[in-house]
């Protein structure tokens, strides 16, 4: 969760994602994010997660299904 925070703009902690999580157009906010055009910076921000070895589907879906979809 730390890094859909970061990939919508919100603080990377539990508190915020917890908040996130509890919005009615979380879903509607990453189906609809615009990926072709990503800040660099929130690019960049992003990848002390992406680069994780265990930052896969396979390994993130062993401890939570619903976070497998958003790490995929």
């Amino acid at each position: 969760m730390e890094a859909v925070c970061v990939l919508l703009g919100h603080k990377a902690d539990w508190d915020a994602a917890k908040k996130l999580l509890g919005m009615s157009d979380f879903m509607e906010q990453l189906i609809t994010y615009d990926k072709d055009n990503m800040d660099p910076k929130r690019v960049k921000l992003l990848q002390k997660y992406t680069s994780l070895p265990e930052f896969t589907p396979e390994n993130v879906g062993k401890v939570s299904g619903a976070a497998k979809g958003l790490c995929m």
